[in-house]
């Protein structure tokens, strides 16, 4: 994504002092506790997916359930936590030409979000002007494109993701030690930090199979998410499983 950035900001002339690429080379972001740290949910665009079908759905025995986008929207988050649901882009078949202007479209998002931001966290005028918001570009930069890429050889799940994107738990003792050291106000609301901590104290732990720690979050669709229920073998299982629950009058559909 680096090298995309630097492709962009040439081709438009953008002045150095508010080009964003600095901020994505490998050493500004790995380890870094001031990135948020984007969950991801994946779906498939299409419950025909014959691919998907075999190596998600158990050989055709599974199922597939239908989700309806508009509801899905509905989900309940906390004020601190960005969402998003996107299309994946892959690597090996999406264009130069593209990701320019995928950028293009994705950078003008984020100057919208910056403004919307600032004006949502009552940031006074004169903060304003003093207040590099590169930093904060580049992080919805990171959460709403580049949570998205994906290497070309996946191209057949046709992956369509939810992101939420929010402060590791780390952050928490970043942002205490800028409200104490600050010599400005909080340019934010005074909530601000109360958010973000119960945020993170929300943040869960497993264990993978090799030991490794994955945080993750819990995040529940609305019932009225759930349009369908898609098989292809042994319906009556799927009728039986469902049956006398909250879930019962949810067609169930058969390819």
């Amino acid at each position: 994504m680096h090298d995309y950035l630097v492709n962009y900001e040439a081709k438009h002339s953008i002045p150095n002092q508010n080009r964003l690429s600095y901020y994505f080379k490998e050493e500004c972001i790995a380890g870094n506790i001031n990135i948020p740290s984007p969950y991801i949910a994946s779906l498939s665009k299409r419950p025909d997916n014959d691919y998907m079908w075999k190596n998600y759905a158990d050989n055709d025995n599974g199922v597939v359930l239908a989700l309806d986008a508009n509801e899905l929207k509905k989900i309940s988050l906390d004020q601190s936590m960005l969402w998003f649901l996107k299309d994946c882009k892959y690597l090996k078949y999406t264009t130069q030409q593209e990701w320019m202007k995928l950028l293009e479209s994705e950078i003008s998002v984020v100057e919208a979000n910056v403004k919307q931001s600032l004006f949502l966290h009552h940031v006074s005028p004169n903060v304003i002007a003093r207040f590099d918001s590169r930093p904060l570009k580049a992080m919805l930069l990171l959460a709403n494109f580049a949570a998205v890429v994906k290497r070309g050889n996946y191209v057949n799940e046709e992956e369509t993701r939810i992101i939420v994107t929010t402060a590791q738990q780390e952050f928490k003792e970043r942002i205490e030690n800028y409200i104490r050291d600050n010599s400005i106000n909080n340019p934010f609301n005074p909530h601000w930090f109360d958010e973000i901590l119960y945020c993170t104290q929300r943040e869960k732990t497993r264990f993978g199979k090799n030991g490794q720690q994955i945080r993750y979050r819990e995040v529940y669709f609305p019932k009225s998410a759930l349009k369908k229920i898609i098989v292809k073998k042994n319906p009556e299982k799927v009728y039986e499983h469902i049956k006398n629950s909250i879930w019962e009058t949810v067609e169930i559909e058969v390819q």
